[in-house]
């Protein structure tokens, strides 16, 4: 009889054993491959945005929204070397004024242009746009 209990408690162990690794491989997956398991959802803290510092609120009265100033417009153009890493050297100044913007095509009949010889040129396009 000593036998036959050793060979029951031996087969629900290895059956154990086997749901324990199986379960640690599921888990392991999930965790590889970025998926939330059961864990997260249990132990993860609330996501309502409130925390224990927020101030409590008050019926009947509404927050006034937060609007950002108006950004001026100014009456200039200015331009300035913002490099496209598009391999045309041709569109790496950007000119601005105010929220308007032109990339213009600089020295376009030139095979290669440096920086320099581009700024040059911005110059005399942003004294051309502020005539």
């Amino acid at each position: 009889m000593a036998d036959g209990a050793g060979e029951k408690v031996k087969v629900v162990l290895s059956g154990i054993v086997g749901i324990v690794v199986i379960l640690g491989l599921i888990t392991f997956v999930y965790w590889i491959t970025g998926r939330d398991t059961i864990l997260t959802h249990l132990f993860a803290p609330s996501t309502t945005g409130v925390t224990e510092n927020d101030p409590a609120p008050v019926d009947g009265i509404e927050p006034e929204p937060v609007i950002a100033p108006p950004v001026p417009e100014s009456d200039r153009w200015t331009c300035f070397w913002d490099p496209t890493m598009n391999e045309n050297w041709h569109d790496d100044v950007l000119c601005t004024r105010g929220s308007q913007m032109d990339r213009p095509i600089l020295l376009p009949d030139w095979e290669f242009v440096t920086e320099a010889d581009i700024m040059q040129e911005a110059e005399a396009y942003e004294d051309w746009l502020n005539q």
